[in-house]
């Protein structure tokens, strides 16, 4: 279902093969204004971009490197 007006709002089942009840565990959130906002995090859109478009493709690299960056060890601040 699309409704478009300013803004476009997909509601879907299933994503790339990827139900809601398997997606919710991949959920993250952000707080604004007092208001709690969920999204997709990085983990569950990486599974949701399997499909054969070039954005998908270009939306994967981004991930992939975004995930691989979050997983490298941080180094401590310099001394002083």
């Amino acid at each position: 279902m699309r409704v478009n007006d300013d803004i476009t709002v997909d509601l879907m089942t299933s994503a790339c093969g990827v139900t809601y009840d398997e997606a919710r565990s991949g959920v993250e959130s952000v707080e604004m204004d007092g208001v709690s906002i969920p999204f997709a995090g990085a983990e569950l859109m990486l599974k949701m971009k399997q499909g054969w478009r070039s954005k998908d493709a270009e939306d994967r690299s981004f991930l992939q490197q975004l995930l691989k960056k979050r997983r490298q060890p941080t180094a401590p601040p310099p001394p002083g």
